[in-house]
């Protein structure tokens, strides 16, 4: 029994000691090797520091437009713009309040999103619909429902 304890911890330490030399190998030798630079890469480092400016093919917050349709969303609609305030600035946040009988279209014009009040009720389809062709384009949309955040009462 004895010798087989001494086998066991012969083999696990030797294989251990074997592939953390291995692994600190590769660490250090990947430190010291230059990786040749991408055209992608160089064209981020000069584009580097120039406010709004991005490389080619790139989408920068100031490009993207976030749509949100809202139909009596006055409980969440403040808490979805500052989530999405988050990735893009608030100008370029757009709520389409489909018919909202409630206080949406009014919290969200408080907290600095463009709104469109829209009736009679559209549903969500004709709701982006209409503010897209309300509001001047953007390159790119980003459509979120309203009530895809989590209801403050429910946590």
């Amino acid at each position: 029994m004895l010798s087989l304890i001494v086998v066991l911890i012969l083999v696990v330490g030797v294989n251990t000691a074997l592939w953390g030399t291995v692994g600190l190998g590769r660490v250090v030798a990947q430190a010291f090797r230059k990786r040749p630079r991408s055209a992608r890469h160089r064209l981020a480092q000069t584009t580097a520091g120039r406010a709004g400016t991005a490389p080619a093919g790139r989408v920068t917050p100031n490009d993207v437009a976030v749509l949100i349709a809202a139909h009596n969303e006055e409980l969440v609609i403040r808490n979805t713009i500052r989530s999405a305030a988050r990735l893009v600035p608030v100008g370029n946040i757009f709520i389409a309040s489909d018919a909202s009988k409630d206080t949406t279209a009014a919290i969200a014009e408080e907290s600095g999103a463009n709104v469109v009040e829209l009736l009679p009720n559209r549903g969500k389809a004709g709701a982006l619909v209409a503010a897209i062709t309300h509001f001047p384009a953007c390159r790119t949309l980003r459509d979120r429902d309203a009530s895809g955040c989590r209801h403050p009462a429910r946590g």
